[in-house]
């Protein structure tokens, strides 16, 4: 079967502040749009979206569990979010996914 890409085309400009949920104190971060990720980061989050394991995304994108897990830690860190579920309401959220 042909590899067929789930991401977009160009990434749209979505705007949107976040923090670190249960934060109370906690300073807002830059404005992040979908050009802060990847478009490989990007259709990590929407196989994640969809349930799948790092293994089976990797799997799916024909690239190792591990560097699934890599793109959602990166992803984590630059949307300030500890989980990858809190990283995929954000990415709902903004309208990315």
């Amino acid at each position: 079967m042909p590899y067929k890409s789930l991401a977009p085309g160009p990434p749209t400009l979505v705007g949107a502040d976040h923090t670190r949920e249960g934060a109370d104190n906690a300073k807002p971060s830059a404005t992040l749009d979908s050009h802060s990720l990847s478009p490989r980061q990007i259709e990590c989050l929407r196989w994640v979206s969809e349930g799948k394991s790092s293994n089976d995304i990797g799997a799916i994108l024909r690239i190792s569990g591990r560097t699934v897990d890599s793109h959602i830690q990166r992803i984590c860190e630059r949307l300030q979010v500890r989980t990858r579920m809190q990283a995929v309401a954000v990415a709902i959220e903004s309208g990315w996914i």
